[in-house]
C-alpha cells in the first residue's frame, strides 16, 4: 500500500545526473506515487458510493418500502451510472482535449481516424492490389526497423501475408520460419507458399521497394514425383534442397498406400473459389496425379472432398496439403468444419430448447397457480 512500482527504481537510476545525484528521479517517483494514491482513492470513493446506492435500494425493497419494479429500475439506473462514469473517460466530446491526450493516455480513437493514420494504403499496396487473382501472398521484409517479416501486422490488413505477427503460431510453421524464412529466405519455400510479391528495403535509402516474383507456384500444382522420407526431421532438412515444383515430400508413415503420379503436361488443377472456410479447385487429370495445395496442413477441422465424397489428404512438404487424384475431371474442396463447432452448435440448440421449455413451463405454472387461487376464492 505504498503505491510503489517495479519501474520506480529504474526511473531513479535513469535520471541520475553527472554528480551521481538521483534527486530528480526521486521527485518524479514521488509525483507518480501521489498520482497513484489519488487515482486509487478516487476509485474507492466512487465504488463505495455506487455500492451504497445499490445497498439502499435493496434495503428499501426488503423493508417493502418500494416494490420490485421500482427496485429493478433503481438498480438499472445505478449500474448505468457506474458504467457511464467509467466510459466517459474514454468516450467524450472534448475533441481538443482528446487530441492532446489520446497518445499518452490511449483514449478512444474512432475507426476512421485509426484507419487513416495507420492503415492507409501506400503506393506499394496500391500496386499489389491491382492484382485481382484469387490467391497470392506477400512477404514484407521492410515492415519493421529490424527487417523481420514476423514482427509486423500491417501487411495482413491488405494482403495474404507469409509473415505477420502472432504470439501463438503453429509449431510446424514456426519451424519453417526459423529454418527457411529468417535472414535470407529460401526461394523454393517462398515459391511453394505462393509468394507472388516481396517487399524489400532499399540498402541505401531504407525505403521499401516491390519485387514481383514470377516463379511463385500458385495456389495449387501437380507434381510428377513423390519423394518419401523417413520422418519429420528428414522432411524439414530436404525441403530446402528439393525442386518443390516437380516433387512433393511425404513422410514414410503417411505414404503406405501412395502410388507415384503419372504427370503429363496436359493435366491441370486450378483454384476456382476461395473463402475463409472453404476452397474449391477444378482438376483435369489424364492419369493418376498428385496435387499439392499451398495451404497449411491442419487436420483438426479441415476436411477434403473429391467430387462431393470425403477424401484423405496428406501432410506434404512439411507444412502443406497434398492429395492423390484419379484420372478424369474432379472438383476438389477443402472445408473447415471442426467437430468442436458441430458439438457446440448441438449443445447450443439443445440448451435453447430447454430454455424455451422452462420459460413456457414457468408461465404455465404461474397461470395455473393464479387460476387455482381464483377458483378457491
Amino acid at each position: 500500500m505504498d503505491y510503489s512500482n517495479e519501474v520506480d527504481n529504474q526511473i531513479i537510476a535513469g535520471y541520475k545526473d553527472q554528480s551521481g545525484s538521483d534527486a530528480f528521479g526521486r521527485t518524479i517517483v514521488s509525483s507518480l506515487k501521489a498520482e497513484r494514491k489519488a487515482m486509487f482513492g478516487g476509485q474507492i470513493l466512487r465504488t463505495l458510493g455506487i455500492a451504497a446506492l445499490a445497498a439502499v435500494t435493496i434495503y428499501l425493497f426488503l423493508k417493502q418500502k418500494i416494490n420490485a419494479v421500482i427496485a429493478a429500475v433503481l438498480l438499472l439506473v445505478v449500474s448505468t451510472l457506474d458504467i457511464t462514469i467509467s466510459s466517459y473517460k474514454y468516450f467524450n466530446n472534448d475533441n481538443d482535449q482528446y487530441a492532446e491526450r489520446r497518445d499518452s493516455e490511449k483514449l478512444f480513437v474512432s475507426a476512421d481516424d485509426y484507419t487513416s493514420q495507420n492503415f492507409a494504403p501506400d503506393a506499394i499496396d496500391q500496386e499489389i492490389l491491382k492484382d485481382k487473382s484469387y490467391h497470392y501472398r506477400v512477404f514484407n521484409m521492410a515492415g519493421t526497423s529490424n527487417g523481420s517479416p514476423f514482427s509486423e501486422s500491417r501487411t495482413s490488413y491488405f494482403h495474404k501475408s507469409v509473415g505477420g505477427y502472432h504470439p501463438a503460431k503453429l509449431r510446424i510453421y514456426q519451424d519453417i520460419i526459423e529454418k527457411y524464412l529468417s535472414g535470407m529466405p529460401n526461394p523454393g519455400v517462398l515459391n511453394m507458399l505462393n509468394t507472388k510479391y516481396i517487399i524489400v528495403p532499399d540498402p541505401q535509402t531504407g525505403q521499401p521497394g516491390l519485387i514481383p516474383n514470377p516463379d511463385a507456384f500458385g495456389a495449387c500444382w501437380l507434381v510428377s514425383n513423390v519423394k518419401v522420407v523417413e520422418d519429420r526431421v528428414a522432411s524439414l532438412k530436404v525441403l530446402g534442397v528439393t525442386n518443390l515444383k516437380d516433387t512433393a515430400i511425404v513422410e514414410k508413415d503417411a505414404a503406405k498406400n501412395l502410388a507415384q503420379p503419372q504427370r503429363d503436361s496436359l493435366s491441370s488443377i486450378s483454384l476456382t473459389k476461395f473463402d475463409n472456410d472453404k476452397m474449391e479447385y477444378q482438376a483435369n487429370c489424364n492419369g493418376p496425379q498428385f496435387a499439392v495445395f499451398s495451404e497449411v496442413y491442419y487436420p483438426v477441422g479441415w476436411n477434403a472432398y473429391v467430387d462431393g465424397k470425403k477424401a484423405e489428404y496428406l501432410n506434404v512438404n512439411y507444412i502443406l496439403r497434398g492429395i492423390s487424384l484419379p484420372a478424369g475431371k474432379h472438383k476438389v474442396e477443402f472445408v473447415f468444419e471442426p467437430e468442436s463447432v458441430k458439438k457446440g452448435r448441438s449443445v447450443m440448440f439443445i440448451a435453447s430448447i430447454l430454455i424455451v421449455i422452462v420459460l413456457f413451463g414457468g408461465l404455465f405454472m404461474a397461470w395455473k397457480t393464479n387460476k387455482d387461487k381464483t377458483t378457491a376464492v
